[in-house]
């Protein structure tokens, strides 16, 4: 039996698979389409998107884990990975559903974050 790590690893993708074609049809598709206000739909896609993102570089940083024991680093690097995923996402969603990066909030938060994120692994 492989270790949780690589486990946990290679359900990552699996998952993600299932909610990109399966969760976005049920999910996501009729929420773009509900009459709520444009900026309330660009905070959910965004939420949307960015958890859907996060999973991929979780299962990567899991299946090293698991591969390679000394290779924490790699999970070191995880939470910037996946605060820059997020960012770009968030930022892509304000851009294209709202047409500026200037009008969410987070526009300054999310940035931030993997801005700062790499002293803490240097």
């Amino acid at each position: 039996m492989p270790p949780l790590p690589l486990s946990a690893g290679i359900a990552a993708p699996v998952l993600d698979l299932v909610r990109i074609f399966r969760g976005g049809r049920l999910i996501d598709l009729p929420m773009v389409g509900s009459d709520w206000p444009e900026r309330v739909k660009a905070v959910r896609s965004g939420v949307w998107h960015a958890a859907t993102a996060m999973m991929a570089p979780s299962g990567l940083a899991l299946i090293a884990e698991g591969l390679i024991p000394d290779w924490r680093p790699a999970l070191a690097a995880l939470p910037v990975a996946l605060v820059r995923s997020a960012t770009l996402l968030f930022l892509t969603c304000s851009v294209t559903r709202l047409g500026s990066v200037w009008i969410l909030p987070p526009r300054v938060s999310f940035p931030a974050l993997p801005a700062l994120g790499p002293d803490g692994l240097a």
